[in-house]
């Protein structure tokens, strides 16, 4: 089976999403036309989005999203629409068939969260377990995704959480379908009411974070559809699918080694043995780039810490720990070199708006 392979810009994205979103419109009686109209006055032909190439490039999904009206007016209430309609149909490729047969939400997460370079590389998705709950977390990639209008950024989010969510509850059996779930959301809309919102469902908007909370059991329990020879079967192919993608550049394979090693572990001699590189020269290659190897890794272990901070009550002595630093004076003075902020006043003033 083979699998077209995305191209080496971050700004890809598989051509699935627009053509579900289009099928999706002409489905629910969404004004195809204005989505044509507004496809046009960005000098994209309308033939983009009924024959797209395999891969197409965010900005046309984006605009297009922020022309339509029914988003305009209620991103949510279309991002149920949307996640539902999705639900009931077949799934896209090795990945969505991975995930269909799964034996359980944490194994399908784990699967979007390591392969989801193969459909887009816009957002990095995250699970972290709290006690008793499970936060599966999205977060931006892309500067594109940041400067979106409220409407067209609640919009995507919500409706990859809320697909996500709708998935989950129907592979479950369904006398396990009840349990109660929490979506959060960065960007909040003002709206009448959500017309398709699910009562099992509790929507915070103006959070830190655009996240899906559910508990942990649930996700740990099996689905009625697990089939383990078939997740096998196109786990398989997953993986020589990631062996096939563009190399991600020497940054971004430097960055990934960090995130993957125990922070202990993390030094310029390891990561330049892994590399297959010496100290000099990798020093040098980083020179080039116009960074250094204590940047790189000081911009990582702060965005692990602001993840830990926000998705976890782990104490500061035990994040720093966590990530590498002697002690917690250390980490406060680090963290607040970048953040403006100790790591307590970051967590106080972030969990507030959860």
């Amino acid at each position: 089976m083979s699998h077209p392979i995305p191209p080496s810009s971050k700004d890809y994205i598989s051509s699935d999403y627009l053509v579900s979103f289009k099928d999706f419109c002409l489905s629910n009686g969404i004004d195809l036309l204005s989505v044509m109209t507004a496809i046009e006055d960005g000098d994209i032909s309308p033939d983009y989005i009924l024959s797209p190439p395999p891969f197409i490039d965010a900005g046309t999904l984006f605009q297009l999203y922020q022309h339509i009206h029914e988003i305009r007016e209620d991103p949510l209430a279309i991002a149920w629409k949307f996640a539902r309609w999705q639900s009931a149909k077949n799934a896209h490729g090795s990945l969505g068939l991975a995930i269909r047969n799964a034996e359980n939400f944490i194994q399908s997460a784990e699967l979007m969260i390591r392969f989801g370079r193969l459909r887009t590389d816009l957002s990095t998705l995250s699970l972290t377990i709290e006690e008793d709950k499970l936060f599966f977390t999205i977060k931006e990639n892309n500067a594109d995704l940041l400067s979106l209008t409220p409407e067209a950024s609640q919009f995507i989010f919500s409706s990859y959480l809320l697909n996500a969510e709708t998935f989950l509850r129907l592979s479950l059996p369904e006398s396990d379908r009840g349990y109660p779930s929490t979506l959060y959301l960065k960007d909040k809309i003002v709206r009448e009411s959500i017309a398709e919102a699910d009562n099992r469902v509790t929507i915070i908007e103006g959070s830190s974070i655009n996240a899906l909370c559910i508990p942990l059991e649930i996700a740990e329990k099996r689905f009625s559809t697990y089939k383990a020879k078939v997740y096998q079967r196109f786990l398989s192919i997953l993986e020589k699918e990631l062996q096939s993608l563009p190399d991600q550049g020497f940054l971004g394979k430097l960055r990934s080694l960090i995130t993957a090693c125990d922070w202990h572990e993390v030094s310029i001699e390891n990561l330049a043995a892994q590399l297959n590189l010496s100290v000099s020269t990798l020093q040098r290659r980083l020179r080039d780039e116009g960074t250094t190897f204590h940047d790189i890794k000081h911009q990582e272990r702060v965005a692990a810490a602001k993840e830990l901070l926000l998705l976890s009550q782990h104490s500061l002595e035990t994040i720093a720990d966590t990530l590498g630093y002697s002690n917690t004076s250390n980490f406060t003075k680090s963290f607040k070199t970048t953040e403006g902020c100790s790591p307590q006043e970051f967590r106080t003033l972030n969990k507030l708006k959860r």
